[in-house]
């Protein structure tokens, strides 16, 4: 709700600016699919880019999280999760982590 990402972002403007901001996301990729979690992910890249316009805080570190296994990287030869973290480094430059 606008009321309960308010509260969040009063809350992460009062982080002190010594400690590095992080946002974690994770959500079992075989209890929604594998398409809603992508939609998940990308709408999570959104909010985090959100959240650093409004508060002046970056996202330095980002975790995230969906039950993935080697296996799923060896299926698609590491393809589709080398996009997203490229999404991650285009939509949140700040990410180290």
């Amino acid at each position: 709700s606008p009321e309960l990402f308010e509260v969040l972002i009063d809350s992460v403007k009062k982080i002190p600016r010594s400690v590095r901001f992080g946002v974690h996301f994770h959500m079992a990729s075989s209890g929604i699919g594998v398409g809603q979690w992508r939609h998940l992910f990308r709408s999570t890249l959104k909010w985090c880019s959100s959240l650093e316009s409004l508060t002046g805080r970056m996202v330095e570190c980002l975790d995230i999280g969906g039950g993935w296994f080697p296996g799923d990287l060896q299926r698609s030869s590491g393809a589709e999760h080398r996009e997203m973290l490229r999404l991650v480094r285009e939509q949140l430059p700040a990410v180290s982590e």
